[in-house]
C-alpha cells in the first residue's frame, strides 16, 4: 500500500511538472519579445509536436507564419521565408478552418502570393475564396482592395482611385 501511495504522489508530481500547450505559447512569445527568434520557433514547434490535438496549434502555426513572413530568420532567403510562411498559414486554413486565426491566415496567403511571390492567379483565387468564405470579416474590404489593385504600382493605384472618383484619398 505504501509503494502504491508513493507511486501515486510521484505521478502527480510528474504531471504537475510538465509544460502545458499554453506554457509553450507563452515561452515562445517571451522569446520573441527578447528577439530570440530561433528559441521562439523551437517553442512553437515543440508545442505542436507535444500537443498535436490542441486548439493552440492554430495559433502556433499562425505565429510561425508571421515569423517567416517577416523574414526574421536571417539564415533563410526571402523566397524560403515566404514559402515557410505559406506552409504555416496553409496549415491553419486547412487543418483549423473554424479557428479564429483561419480567416487571417487565408488573407495572408493571398497577400504573400500577390505582393511577395507575384503569383497573381493564385492570389486572385485566394482572395475570392476569402470573400466567399468570410464576406463580413473585418478584412473583407482589404481583400477586395487587393483584388482591385493587384499588380499595380502605388502611382497606378492612385490614378485608378482618382479615376473612380475617390477624391477623398488621404495622403500622409
Amino acid at each position: 500500500m505504501k509503494s502504491y501511495l508513493i507511486a501515486l504522489v510521484l505521478a502527480f508530481l510528474f504531471v504537475g511538472c510538465t509544460k502545458s500547450d499554453l506554457s509553450y505559447l507563452n515561452d515562445a512569445r517571451e522569446h520573441l519579445k527578447n528577439t530570440n527568434v530561433n528559441e521562439a520557433i523551437k517553442s512553437y514547434e515543440e508545442m505542436i509536436a507535444k500537443f498535436p490535438k490542441s486548439d493552440s496549434c492554430a495559433a502556433a502555426h499562425f505565429e510561425l507564419g508571421k515569423i517567416y513572413q517577416a523574414k526574421l530568420v536571417k539564415e533563410l532567403s526571402a523566397e524560403e521565408s515566404y514559402s515557410k510562411a505559406l506552409d504555416h498559414y496553409g496549415i491553419v486554413v486547412n487543418r483549423y478552418p473554424k479557428s479564429n486565426e483561419a480567416p487571417y491566415a487565408l488573407f495572408m496567403v493571398g497577400y504573400i502570393q500577390a505582393n511577395h511571390t507575384k503569383r497573381f492567379e493564385d492570389a486572385t483565387r485566394t482572395f475570392n475564396n476569402f470573400l466567399s468564405d468570410y464576406p463580413n470579416h473585418e478584412l473583407a474590404s482589404a481583400a477586395q482592395d487587393e483584388l482591385d489593385y493587384m499588380g499595380l504600382s502605388p502611382e497606378d493605384i492612385l490614378q485608378k482611385k482618382l479615376a473612380d472618383g475617390q477624391d477623398n484619398i488621404k495622403l500622409n
